[in-house]
C-alpha cells in the first residue's frame, strides 16, 4: 500500500485550503475542503439527539457571528465554524482514501450530521458546504488505498477493501441496535453497508446516552475535562459506541417495552432517554460487569477504553428542547 505522510498543518485556513482531489499524489498531506456531499461514511449510526444538540449549537454559533458580522451569511458563519472556531470538532475531519478514489470520513459524523441538518433546515446549498478534512494518522498500513485491492483486470474487490476497513478499525460495523452489520452483497459496492450521505444516518439511541456519559467523566477521554484523580484518560477506537453497547446490554431489562428510537415523536424519546440517564450511569460504574463485557465482545481491556473506577463523576442536566448538555457540580 502507498504510504502518506502526516497531515502538516491543521490550522491551514479555508481561504487557503485546495479542495481534496484524490487525483493529486499527495492528497490529505496539507488540510484540505472535502465536500459535505462526497464523504463516503463508516458509521451506520449517530445518536439523534446528540446530533440534534450539535446541530442547536452549531445554529446558537452562526446567529452570534452574524450579529457581529451583519454584511455576512449563514454559509460564512457555518463555514466559520467548521474552519475558525477554535474548540471545533479536533484539528481536522480525517478520512482514508479508498481504491475508487472516494474519501472514506473515519470519524465526526455527528459533525457532518447536524451540519447537514443546518443546511436543510435553512435552505443552504449542500454543495457549497465544505469540511476540514485531512488523511487520517495511522500507526499500521496506510491511509491510501487508491492502488490496493484490485484483480488482475482492474476490477475493484471491494468485499476484500470492507475487509480491511474493518481490521484496521476505519469502519464500525454495528447497526443502530448494537448488532454487527450482517455480511451480504451490501459489501460488493462501494458503500458498503453504510448511509449513502448524512441526512440518511440511523438512530442509535444509547449513542447519545454514551455522549453524556462522557460529558459526566463515567469514562475518561483524551481531550475530555475530566480530572486526572478520576484515572488515566484514554484515546481508542470507537470508544463512544463501546460504550453505548455496553450500557445498552445491561439495561436491556429496563427499557423492556420502550421504543427509544423514536424520532417521529423526539419529546417521547428525550423523556424515556433522560428517566434512563441515572441508571445508565450506575451501569457504567461496575467495573466487573464492565471488563467482562469488553474482553467477551472484544477482546479488550476495558481499562484502555478510559474506565472511571473511582466512582466519582460529574452530573449532567439538559437545557433547552434538545439535549444540549451542560456539565453541573461534581457529585
Amino acid at each position: 500500500m502507498a504510504t502518506l505522510s502526516w497531515a502538516k498543518d491543521p490550522q491551514t485556513s479555508f481561504q487557503e485550503a485546495k479542495e481534496c482531489d484524490a487525483d493529486k499524489k499527495n492528497v490529505g498531506e496539507e488540510i484540505c475542503r472535502l465536500p459535505l456531499q462526497s464523504a463516503y461514511l463508516t458509521q451506520y449510526s449517530v445518536g439523534d439527539l446528540a446530533a440534534e444538540c450539535k446541530k442547536n449549537k452549531i445554529a446558537h454559533y452562526v446567529d452570534e457571528y452574524l450579529k457581529k458580522n451583519p454584511d455576512k451569511t449563514p454559509l460564512d458563519g457555518l463555514t466559520d465554524y467548521l474552519w475558525n472556531k477554535s474548540d471545533s470538532e479536533g484539528p481536522y475531519v480525517p478520512f482514508i482514501i479508498g481504491p475508487n478514489k472516494a474519501f472514506y470520513v473515519t470519524d465526526h459524523h455527528h459533525l457532518g450530521t447536524a451540519v447537514w441538518r443546518y443546511a436543510e433546515e435553512n435552505d443552504l446549498d449542500i454543495k457549497n458546504i465544505f469540511l476540514r478534512a485531512g488523511r487520517k494518522e495511522v500507526t499500521h498500513g496506510s491511509a491510501d488505498w487508491r492502488e490496493d485491492f484490485r484483480d488482475k483486470n482492474g476490477k475493484i474487490d471491494y468485499t476484500a477493501f470492507w475487509a480491511a476497513m474493518k481490521n484496521h478499525n476505519n469502519a464500525w460495523f454495528y447497526d443502530n441496535n448494537g448488532d454487527p452489520l450482517p455480511y451480504d452483497k451490501s459489501l460488493e459496492n462501494p458503500r458498503g453497508p453504510f448511509p449513502e450521505n448524512f441526512s440518511k444516518t440511523h438512530n442509535d439511541p444509547y449513542r447519545s446516552i454514551s455522549r453524556w456519559l462522557r460529558a459526566a467523566c463515567g469514562y475518561l477521554k483524551q481531550d475530555a475535562d475530566c480530572p486526572t484523580s478520576f484515572g488515566e484518560a484514554k484515546k481508542s477506537d470507537y470508544m463512544e459506541y463501546r460504550w453505548a453497547n455496553y450500557v445498552r446490554d445491561m439495561m436491556k431489562d429496563k427499557v423492556k417495552g420502550k421504543n427509544l428510537h423514536n424520532k417521529e415523536e423526539r419529546k417521547d424519546e428525550e423523556k424515556l432517554l433522560w428517566a434512563q440517564y441515572p441508571s445508565a450511569l450506575d451501569a457504567l460504574l461496575k467495573h466487573r460487569e464492565a471488563k467482562n463485557y469488553f474482553s467477551f465482545n472484544w477482546n479488550v481491556d476495558v481499562d484502555d477504553y478510559g474506565f472511571n473506577n473511582t466512582g466519582n463523576h460529574y452530573s449532567i442536566k439538559k437545557i433547552n428542547d434538545h439535549f444540549c448538555e451542560v456539565v453541573d457540580d461534581h457529585t
